[in-house]
């Protein structure tokens, strides 16, 4: 049989519900929400898992509540923004604006690792996630979309989509594009 776990007395059953309700903060509710299964004697297992968390970290909210009480409870995170850093200043992310105008070194079209690697070679660092290759294509107006299709979304063909094709008579095609022919 599964043994239940007790909560020191900080706060009373209502006290626990009327935090759970006033709470702003997702994370904090759902501890108070937790704390409050658990203080109705609910096993911490079942407790966890009809709030949707697992069993560890229920224990872990647990013990620092019987440990240090209320301020325990409190979302260390709220208010952190997460801020990412960019590994391109304006300059290089312009020259890498002006790199995906034409076909990457290798041939092929322009990929999250290519751009990855590029960026690698620009600022010198020793590795480049390829998820950020693929946040700076994107942020650049680049997407994937039809198979090998690049579109590239240019102010220079008033908002339409140019498509680059990797595929034989991918130039042909981008041509007869241009110029109207097929849409």
């Amino acid at each position: 049989m599964t043994r239940t776990i007790t909560l020191a007395n900080h706060l009373t059953d209502g006290e626990l519900k009327a935090r759970y309700q006033n709470s702003t903060d997702p994370v904090e509710s759902q501890r108070w929400h937790l704390l409050g299964l658990v203080s109705q004697q609910w096993y911490l297992l079942d407790a966890a898992q009809s709030i949707g968390v697992s069993y560890s970290y229920a224990r872990k909210v647990v013990y620092a509540d019987n440990k240090d009480g209320v301020k325990a409870i409190a979302n260390g995170r709220r208010g952190r923004s997460m801020v990412s850093r960019a590994l391109l200043n304006a300059q290089q992310q312009a020259e890498l604006d002006e790199a995906l105008q034409s076909p990457p070194p290798d041939g092929g079209i322009w990929s999250g690792p290519k751009v990855a690697q590029w960026i690698e070679q620009q600022t010198g660092r020793e590795h480049v996630h390829p998820q950020r290759g693929w946040d700076d294509l994107q942020r650049l107006n680049y997407s994937l979309e039809a198979g090998s299709y690049l579109w590239h979304r240019s102010p220079h063909h008033l908002g339409q989509f140019v498509p680059i094709l990797s595929q034989p008579g991918g130039r042909e095609l981008q041509e007869n594009f241009l110029a109207g022919k097929c849409l």
